[in-house]
């Protein structure tokens, strides 16, 4: 059995969606995310790397926020 770093990393975001407390952090810290950022935020990013994993960009992104799209694809310190 095998399991890539993409879909365990789904995986443990997926978690932290519908975690809280405790186990919410741990997440964060284990997927090093700020854990200052909210959580709609966080599944906002998550919507987006899913559309670029299939070869698109959301249409209302790619309409209202083109230059930010750019900036926020390059402006991150790592990926996880």
């Amino acid at each position: 059995m095998f399991f890539s770093p993409q879909s365990i990393h789904k995986a443990l975001m997926l978690s932290l969606f519908g975690s809280e407390g405790a186990t919410e952090a741990q997440l964060r810290s284990a997927l090093q995310l700020d854990p200052n950022t909210p959580k709609t935020q966080l599944i906002r990013e998550y919507k987006m790397e899913n559309y670029f994993m299939v070869g698109g960009i959301p249409p209302t992104l790619a309409q209202d926020h083109p230059i930010n799209l750019t900036i926020g694809l390059f402006s991150r310190k790592h990926v996880p």
